[in-house]
Parts: C-alpha cells; sequence; structure tokens
C-alpha cells in the first residue's frame, strides 16, 4: 500500500467514525440531505472496492494466499455475506469489458446498484452484444430506477437473444419450490421462490386484500399479508391478472406479454394464459400510448381504468410505486371545475397522494409529456416549488 492511500485511508476511517458517532442532523429536511449525499460517497467507495476486487481477481492473488477463490477471501476479510462477496467479484469481472459502465461507476455519475444491474443484465452476451445494450442501459440508467433498469434488461434479452431467453425462462420456473414446515405447536413456516408469472398471479390476488384497514391497522405488513392469504383461501375468491400483449402475439408472433410491474413473458406464455383468460381491448397510438376511451361522465368507465393501467403501471407522483391495481383515479383539472373524464384527464394515484393532491391542489407540480403521460411531483417538506 502507498503511502499516499495509506494516509488517505486513515482519514477516510477518522470522517466516518466522526460522522456515525456525531450527534446527527437538526431536522429531517437536513436528515434527507446528507442521507442522498452519504449514499453518494458510499457508491464512490464500492467504485474503489470493486477496482481492487478487480486486481486480486485478475492477478488470482487471493488463491496465492490459499483461498480457494476471489470470493471466499472477500467474505472471510471483509465479513460479508456469500452472495455480496460473489457479486462484487463478479461486478468487478464484468467491468472489464464494460468500459463505459466502469468510468462512469468510477467517476460517481453512477451508483453500485445501478452498476450491478447493468453487469446483470449483459452477463449472458458476448463483449459486442454486451456494448450494444449497455449503450441503452446506461442511457436509462440516468434517469431510471434499478429496477427499470432490470426490467429493460429482460426486454433486451428477449430481443437480442430469443433463445436464451427462453431458456432462461426455463430456469426460472424449474427453480421454483413451497416448503411448508410445520411447527410443533401447530402452526407452519412458508418459504419459497416462485417464477415472475407465478409472483403476478399470486400478488394480483393478495395486494387488494392486503392493503392496511385505515391508518390505525395495528397489523405489519407481513400480518397483513398472512391474514390476506387465509381470506383467499377461505373465500376462494378469484383473482384477476392483467396481462398486456399485442394483436399480432395473439395470432402467433413473437413479442413478449407484459405482467403488471413491466415484467415480460414469452410470447407462448401469454396466448397460453389467454387461452383461459377474458380479453379487454386497448386501441394504442404510436409509442403504445393508449388513446382516449371515455365519455362525458364524472366516473372513470372500465375502458379508462384499463387504459390508465397501461399507460401509468403505478402511481403518477415521482418515486411513488404503489402498483397501477391499487391506486384510484384522479382528474388533473378536477370535475367541479369542468375537467373532463377522458384519458388526457385522467391518471392513476395511491390513495394517500390522491387525498394530498385533492388538499393542497397548489402544490403540485403537473406535467405533461410528449408521449402522452402525465406525471405529478410533490415538493419536499418545507419547500416550494418541488
Amino acid at each position: 500500500m502507498s503511502s499516499n492511500t495509506r494516509v488517505l485511508l486513515a482519514q477516510l476511517a477518522e470522517i466516518a467514525a466522526e460522522l456515525a458517532g456525531g450527534a446527527g442532523p437538526d431536522s429531517p429536511t437536513l436528515a434527507m440531505e446528507e442521507t442522498h449525499e452519504l449514499a453518494r460517497a458510499v457508491d464512490l467507495l464500492q467504485a474503489a472496492v470493486v477496482a481492487r476486487v478487480g486486481r486480486v481477481d485478475a492477478e488470482k492473488a487471493a488463491q496465492a494466499w490459499g483461498y480457494p477463490s476471489t470470493s471466499a477471501w472477500l467474505r472471510q476479510t471483509c465479513r460479508i455475506r456469500r452472495g455480496q462477496a460473489a457479486e462484487r467479484v463478479t461486478v468487478a469481472r464484468q467491468l472489464r469489458r464494460l468500459p463505459a459502465t466502469e468510468k462512469l461507476f468510477a467517476a460517481g455519475e453512477l451508483g453500485y446498484a445501478h452498476t450491478a444491474a447493468v453487469r446483470h443484465a449483459v452477463k449472458h452476451y458476448n463483449r459486442e452484444v454486451a456494448e450494444q445494450a449497455e449503450d441503452i442501459l446506461l442511457d436509462l440508467a440516468r434517469e431510471g430506477s434499478v429496477e427499470d433498469v432490470a426490467k429493460a434488461g429482460g426486454h433486451l434479452r428477449r430481443v437480442l437473444d430469443p433463445d436464451g431467453s427462453n431458456k432462461d425462462d426455463e430456469r426460472g420456473f424449474d427453480r421454483r419450490w413451497l416448503s411448508i414446515a410445520d411447527l410443533l405447536d401447530g402452526k407452519s413456516h412458508f418459504e419459497g421462490i416462485f417464477d415472475p408469472e407465478m409472483t403476478a398471479c399470486l400478488k394480483s390476488a393478495l395486494d387488494p386484500l392486503a392493503k392496511p384497514a385505515g391508518t390505525d391497522d395495528p397489523r405489519t405488513r407481513e400480518q397483513r399479508y398472512a391474514d390476506a392469504l387465509y381470506t383467499l383461501i377461505r373465500g376462494r375468491q378469484q383473482s384477476h391478472m392483467s396481462v398486456v400483449v399485442d394483436l399480432d402475439t395473439l395470432t402467433g408472433g413473437d413479442t413478449p406479454g407484459i405482467l403488471p410491474g413491466g415484467h415480460a413473458i414469452s410470447a407462448a406464455d401469454a396466448r397460453r394464459i389467454a387461452e383461459n383468460a377474458g380479453l379487454s381491448r386497448v386501441i394504442v397510438g404510436p409509442g403504445s400510448v393508449p388513446l382516449d376511451v371515455g365519455r362525458e361522465q364524472r366516473l372513470v368507465t372500465p375502458a379508462i381504468r384499463r387504459a390508465l393501467e397501461v399507460r401509468d403501471r403505478t402511481c403518477v407522483v415521482n418515486g411513488c410505486d404503489i402498483p397501477a391495481a391499487l391506486c384510484e383515479a384522479d382528474h388533473v383539472t378536477p370535475w367541479t371545475l369542468g375537467g373532463e373524464t377522458s384519458l388526457a384527464n385522467t391518471v392513476l394515484a395511491c390513495g394517500f397522494h390522491h387525498k394530498w393532491k385533492t388538499r393542497h391542489p397548489d402544490q403540485v407540480q403537473i406535467t405533461h409529456h410528449p408521449d402522452g403521460r402525465i406525471t405529478y411531483r410533490i415538493p419536499r417538506p418545507g419547500h416550494w416549488p418541488p
């Protein structure tokens, strides 16, 4: 270790200790701002760690010191979980063939989670295809969430390597399992992994039943889901899951279907589901933006509701990920002020943000995007405009 690096690490340890042991910020707003800055600093440190792990791995230095692998060395040295160590090693290896991602990561312009998502999305490609996918994913990563990058990676996999994507589906389905372990007192412990289609079916059935019963509901999220499963089984309610498909897909095309939340399924799976499902038509225009399907009335029609779920997918407030199925339809310009009940004047907002907009209509920043989407933005506490 160079003397300069040793000095920097000593200073870093002192700064980290002072931040961890200090009194902390004076207000929640300041805490939010400091959390953002600290997270960015942690990402830069992760970049430094990954760069050094890459050097150790490339030269097999860990094996020279008697460790079975770089991952084993990292796990024991840093005292982290096996999966965390394996991910860091894999990210380090993939960055050798992703120069643009490596540069942005080292500069602090791309966080560790986004870097890992890009790495995962291109892991099956050769270098040429990986670089093509990298450009697309990095454009998305600059503004999109980690989940957005992961979903886009899945879509690219189906476009760039459909055969490999189908094999991924098969492997994912083969990994499904559910364990119900009986306990001595008559209770049981559930644990398992479902593939995306099974997950979408289960969540579409449980989510509406697991909502809090008012703001004073004392149950935890886990308890509410346990109660929802029991209610579902006892009541044998029929669940409804939306799968968005093109007409071309239903007639034999290869365009994948889209599950709630944006995950793609193969065209074959979409056709299989459609064989025993009700079909609802939503006409879309350029860019897959649903066209107006409403008529002049106060409440949204089922047709408008379906189109909103296709377009919005989640609550339209920036940063809110409440699924569309659990959101409420909101008039952008209120009905009482002359607003139409049409797709162009309605959005989906979660119950909390719908109520917030109703109470603070002058503090919501409304953006009409060129592709037809509408988003809301609310101010940070004590700040306006947002």
